[in-house]
C-alpha cells in the first residue's frame, strides 16, 4: 500500500511541476522568433537530459520559417513531442525534425521510428490525462499542453501513425 501511495504522489508531483512550468512559460511577451530557436533548444533538453543516445537525429532546418507568438510554449511543444518520440522509440531508432516555410505557414515534423499510435488511440492523444504509457510512467499531459499551445498559436497539429512504422506529427503554425 505505501509503494502504492508514493508512485501517486510521485505522479501528482510531476503532473504540478508541468503546470506551474507552463504557467510561467504563459506570461512572455510574444514576439517574432525562428521556429528552429525553439526546436534547437528543445534538443538541447533532451540531449543534456541524456535521452538520446542511441537515437540517430535527422534535421533539416529553414532559416525563412519565422513565427509570432511566445517562443518558450513553442519550445514546450518541441520538448514534448522530442520526449514523447525517444520513449516511443526506447531510447533507440530515428529521430526526424524538419522545419520548413510553406506559403503562410511554417511547417514543423517530428517523426519517429517507434512501434507507432493505433488507429483506435489517435483520436484520443490529446485529451487530458490520456496515455498509452504503462500507469505510472506518463501523466497524459504533454500532448494535452501541446494542443492547446497550438490553438493560443492559431496553428494546427496533426498525427499520422502506422503501427510497426512508428508516428509523425505535423505542426502547422502562421507564419510572421
Amino acid at each position: 500500500g505505501l509503494n502504492n501511495i508514493a508512485v501517486n504522489v510521485k505522479r501528482i508531483l510531476d503532473i504540478s511541476r508541468r503546470l506551474v512550468t507552463f504557467s510561467r512559460v504563459g506570461d512572455e511577451p510574444r514576439a517574432r522568433f525562428a521556429v528552429d530557436e525553439a526546436v534547437e533548444e528543445a534538443l538541447y533538453v533532451v540531449r543534456h537530459e541524456g535521452l538520446m543516445p542511441h537515437v540517430e537525429l535527422r534535421r533539416q532546418a529553414d532559416a525563412a520559417a519565422v513565427v509570432f507568438g511566445s517562443i518558450g510554449q513553442v519550445r514546450e511543444i518541441f520538448l514534448n513531442l522530442l520526449v514523447n518520440a525517444v520513449q516511443a522509440m526506447d531510447g533507440r531508432g530515428t529521430l526526424q525534425v524538419a522545419t520548413r516555410r510553406v506559403g503562410d505557414n511554417v511547417e514543423v515534423t517530428v517523426a519517429d521510428s517507434g512501434p507507432g499510435v493505433p488507429e483506435a488511440l489517435r483520436s484520443r492523444i490529446f485529451e487530458p490525462f490520456f496515455t498509452t504509457k504503462a500507469a505510472g510512467e506518463g501523466t497524459g499531459l504533454g500532448l494535452s499542453v501541446v494542443h492547446g499551445i497550438v490553438k493560443a498559436h492559431e496553428g494546427a497539429i496533426q498525427v499520422v501513425s502506422q503501427p510497426g512504422h512508428g508516428t509523425t506529427f505535423h505542426l502547422y503554425l502562421p507564419s510572421a
